[in-house]
């Protein structure tokens, strides 16, 4: 299967599983880029479907309360693999170590480590930086 299909079976089943779920026809199809990015994070867009079915089939009511959109999917599988209803690849101590991740990343004291002006990223110890990242590109302030 190439590329274009691939994105276009992603799609379509996060169309049927987000209308089967909320009883709403989506209006727009995700974004390609958005799609590609789940797949690769996904590793394949076999895990992607599933990581979908996870998601849409889990009954937490954070999922419920923040709604289906795809621009929570990556949210939504983050929260997943820290739940442990989704687990990572990789060897047992970089599953753990992904796992441990996700639950830190979930949580709200490390919201506040969020925002600032363009340029500018935010420490553990809450100094702001203006220093470029290794890559020379700066910081996403997003």
């Amino acid at each position: 299967m190439d590329d274009d299909a691939h994105l276009e079976d992603v799609t379509e089943h996060y169309r049927h599983l987000f209308n089967r779920k909320t009883g709403q026809r989506r209006r727009r199809n995700p974004d390609a880029v958005s799609v590609r990015t789940l797949i690769q994070m996904c590793g394949s867009a076999d895990a992607c479907r599933r990581a979908l079915d996870v998601w849409f089939a889990s009954e937490d009511p954070w999922y419920r309360s923040h709604g289906f959109g795809f621009d929570r999917c990556f949210t939504a599988i983050n929260r997943l693999v820290a739940t442990g209803e989704l687990s990572p690849g990789g060897t047992p101590d970089n599953r753990e170590a992904i796992r441990a991740f996700a639950r830190a990343a979930l949580d709200p004291r490390l919201r506040a480590l969020r925002g600032g002006r363009a340029g500018e990223r935010h420490s553990l110890r809450g100094r702001r930086s203006t220093s470029r990242m290794p890559n020379g590109l700066r910081p996403s302030t997003s």
